[in-house]
């Protein structure tokens, strides 16, 4: 049973479930992202590290493997999942001059999550801010501080040299590829493009995401059913905002009823689930988890919770959203697991496996605390 689902047959609401952080590290985390094709496994970037954890027993979580940024690197950056194929593709930098391929993507193995091995470098010019990943096409989109570079991987060779497909001129701040349509989320529109045999047609649909003499920074989107989430922090649209894709060649702006629109919004995650998708946000300290009904349509009381310290002491910079109602978020203050389930059982506080408990850093958390600890 789903933990929604949970929630509707014991009759919780969020004024009686308080949400748990029940595990957190204490080193800064770049981001985090769940293994795609199998359950219970994360991933967690600290600069030119990539902690692989067993998150299959949320309340202790424990590491299997740390991996090293194998080409001379100042850091990862952003990663994602190939799925199947179990292949982690992980963006970093360099703090050299911009060209002689000096950026890229490391390519790792992660077959045996215990012994992850790298495979292959894609190697680019310019810086990267985020990167992702279309099994559909088996496009590798790198996004770096001019456009968005896609890269087009062999299917059953990952240390075959990628060609570039094509190469979009743009300040894209993120791309989410489906049904052969690849969305690119810039500061102020959301433009939708087609992929025709290999390479990219011209913009097909257009979107405008707030007034562009405002100065409106959208820098985060996912999917649920037709209706795609963007989160957006400054300019004249602030907040969570909603594009209907029902059509997909003409996405609108709208904004169902009962949609809280909080200011800054920072990150955002969603997933699928059994009976309705799941949505998580972190807007200006506090992390809103809801279910976002057909039609685009959340409760109007979503299940909150929040860090002490608030976002200007440690702004959140990613999130991933289990089946489970687990919640992991990665920020300057460390990885933190907030436990939004009250399907789950009770667990005795402390680490087991390759985690042990340590006492927070800044001598405290936000919301009930069942564990600190460190990852080594």
């Amino acid at each position: 049973m789903g933990w929604v689902a949970a929630c509707l047959l014991l009759g919780l609401s969020s004024a009686a479930f308080v949400p748990e952080e029940v595990y957190r590290d204490a080193r800064a985390a770049q981001s985090v992202v769940l293994d795609s094709a199998r359950h219970g496994v994360a991933y967690v970037n600290v600069m030119s590290h990539i902690l692989i954890l067993d998150i299959s027993s949320p309340r202790a979580p424990a590491v299997l493997s740390n991996h090293t940024c194998l080409p001379p690197c100042s850091g990862f950056v952003s990663m994602t999942t190939s799925g199947a194929t179990h292949l982690l593709y992980a963006a970093f930098f360099n703090n050299l001059p911009k060209g002689a391929k000096s950026q890229g993507v490391e390519v790792i193995s992660v077959v045996d999550p215990s012994a992850p091995f790298s495979v292959a470098v894609y190697g680019h010019d310019d810086f990267p801010n985020k990167v992702s990943f279309d099994p559909d096409s088996h496009h590798l989109y790198y996004l770096h501080t001019t456009g968005v570079t896609a890269f087009a991987l062999d299917r059953t060779d990952a240390t075959v040299d990628p060609k570039e497909a094509f190469e979009i001129d743009s300040d894209a701040s993120f791309v989410l590829s489906r049904q052969g349509l690849v969305y690119v989320l810039t500061n102020t529109e959301l433009n939708v493009y087609e992929v025709v045999s290999g390479g990219l047609s011209s913009r097909v649909g257009s979107v405008a995401l707030g007034d562009p003499s405002a100065g409106g920074v959208s820098h985060e989107l996912c999917a649920v059913n037709n209706t795609l989430l963007v989160a957006s922090r400054t300019g004249d649209k602030t907040g969570l905002l909603f594009v209907d894709v029902t059509q997909p060649l003409f996405p609108a702006l709208s904004s169902p009823a009962g949609a809280a629109l909080p200011a800054q919004a920072m990150a955002l995650a969603c997933s699928g689930e059994a009976g309705g998708q799941v949505l998580a946000t972190f807007n200006d300290s506090v992390l809103e988890l809801f279910s976002l009904a057909p039609g685009g349509t959340p409760p109007a009381a979503p299940v909150r919770w929040a860090p002490a310290g608030g976002s200007a002491a440690a702004p959140v910079s990613s999130l991933a959203l289990a089946d489970s109602g687990i919640v992991l978020f990665a920020r300057d203050a460390g990885l933190s697991v907030v436990d939004f389930s009250p399907a789950l059982p009770p667990a005795a506080s402390g680490g087991s496996g390759a985690a042990s408990t340590e006492a927070p850093a800044d001598g405290g958390v936000g919301g009930n605390v069942t564990g600190i600890v460190s990852f080594v």
